[in-house]
């Protein structure tokens, strides 16, 4: 009789007793998100028996119980790579979405201050003086409605300079909130590693830095790879943002438009995904691109109006001025000298209920070609892109939501799953106590029967 028994059975229980600890790991981490289940992987250990040789002529002791190989963590490497495919839609999508939000929110169409309802009592107004030129009120009305026009091209102008101002204010946070990340990611592939070199598995660590990970790609739609060691990559653009324990800091490079760069070094990061890619294209090419159209459409109206109101007589019989006068930056206003003096307003060719020139401006919305359409038009775009922006939300995080379903089948905790494991174990480590218990006993029998 050897102690081998007895240290046989205080490692299996050893063994089981670490197993179960995983298990109530599991169980206490249930509604922790990103939590991936770890199972203790239990291996056959050899012991000091009798040798037998295996086919290379080596020695093989008799078996020497189990221990605890490695704890596991499970989880699905591809089902990541799905994920951060979907988290980057995710995040161009939504700050689309937000952009376009507030955009149709600035045009604020249809509404009676939209700038469709302000055109139409623009031209009404000359509509009413086409039918009553000889009257002052309609002069008035003209004049009036003429200012409220500016005032809204005016408006909208500078409220699209002020939403690209707030798209690049997000990204200026995004880049803030980015670097933080990398940092933090940086700091736990040293802890991970230094925890791997000791033989520990970091698995909590591993989820930790995954979460983190997962946010990055969502504002970047950064690449990324290595997530099992310490060595992770996190690229952008193909220029490296996080590679180990190392992180360096994006910032936004000086000038117009909107653009990211390295931190100290100024290489530019020649493109972007995610939520910072979709600000990038709002604040350099689409907000632009609806400001010029917008702007085009006011020096398109501006220009008729003026032509035709210079082809008549005002009601002092003099030649008509242009109605429209504008400043270096384009925007118009009514001419001061027919806000002095509504007479200079001009409905026909200046003879007695002659209305043939303001009639003719009043038919500018429905010419061909002409400014009206043609805003209808842009307001339609921008109500469908809104509309397809948000249907992409909705879309990117239904997939989303339906790989974040996989990945917890894979790596998610199951309470009954854990409920049935931890009883196994119960059983197991009660058998592997009498086992110890047993060989105690006729160690001790045979002792004292030997002192005997």
């Amino acid at each position: 009789m050897s102690f081998f028994g007895i240290n046989l059975a205080s490692r299996t229980l050893q063994a089981q007793q670490r197993a179960l600890e995983v298990t109530g790991q599991n169980i206490t981490n249930v509604d922790v998100p990103g939590y991936s289940r770890q199972v203790a992987i239990l291996r056959s250990v050899t012991g000091p028996g009798a040798e037998v040789l295996d086919q290379a002529g080596n020695p093989i002791a008799s078996g020497g119980g189990i221990d605890v190989a490695l704890v596991q963590r499970s989880h699905a490497a591809w089902l990541d790579q799905s994920a951060a495919r979907l988290q980057a839609q995710v995040g161009h999508s939504t700050a689309g979405d937000r952009a376009a939000r507030g955009l149709e929110t600035l045009l604020a169409e249809p509404s009676d201050t939209g700038l469709n309802a302000t055109l139409d009592r623009f031209l009404t107004a000359f509509g009413s003086l086409a039918n009553r030129p000889d009257e002052p009120a309609a002069r008035d009305a003209v004049v009036r409605a003429g200012q409220d026009l500016a005032g809204r091209f005016s408006q909208l102008t500078s409220g699209i300079d002020s939403l690209k101002q707030d798209v690049t204010a997000q990204a200026r946070d995004n880049v803030t909130a980015i670097n933080d990340l990398a940092k933090q990611v940086a700091s736990l592939s040293k802890q991970i590693g230094q925890a791997q070199a000791a033989g520990a598995e970091p698995n909590e660590l591993l989820d930790q830095r995954d979460q983190l990970i997962q946010q990055i790609v969502q504002r970047t739609g950064a690449a990324v790879s290595g997530q099992q060691g310490s060595e992770v990559v996190v690229s952008l653009g193909g220029v490296t943002l996080v590679q180990g324990e190392h992180a360096r800091a994006l910032e936004l490079a000086p000038g117009s438009g909107l653009s990211l760069a390295i931190q100290g070094t100024g290489e530019a990061i020649p493109s972007a995904g995610g939520e910072l890619g979709s600000e990038q294209e709002w604040v350099n090419t689409l907000l632009p691109g609806y400001q010029a159209r917008l702007s085009g459409i006011r020096d398109s109206l501006g220009a008729a109006v003026n032509t035709l109101h210079q082809s008549g007589r005002d009601g002092t019989g003099a030649p008509g001025l242009p109605f429209f006068t504008s400043n270096t930056a384009g925007e118009l206003s009514v001419n001061p000298a027919l806000v002095a003096d509504s007479r200079k307003v001009v409905a026909g060719d200046g003879s007695a209920g002659g209305g043939g020139v303001a009639l003719t401006i009043a038919g500018l919305g429905t010419s061909a070609g002409s400014a009206v359409p043609q805003y209808r038009q842009l307001v339609a775009e921008i109500g469908s892109r809104a509309a397809d922006s948000s249907r992409a939300v909705d879309q990117s995080q239904a997939s989303l939501r339906q790989i974040e379903a996989a990945q917890a089948s894979e790596s998610g905790v199951n309470l009954d799953e854990e409920l049935a494991q931890m009883v196994s174990l119960q059983h197991a480590y009660a058998a592997s106590a009498r086992l110890l218990s047993t060989y105690d006993q006729m160690l001790s029998t045979l002792i004292q029967g030997t002192a005997a």
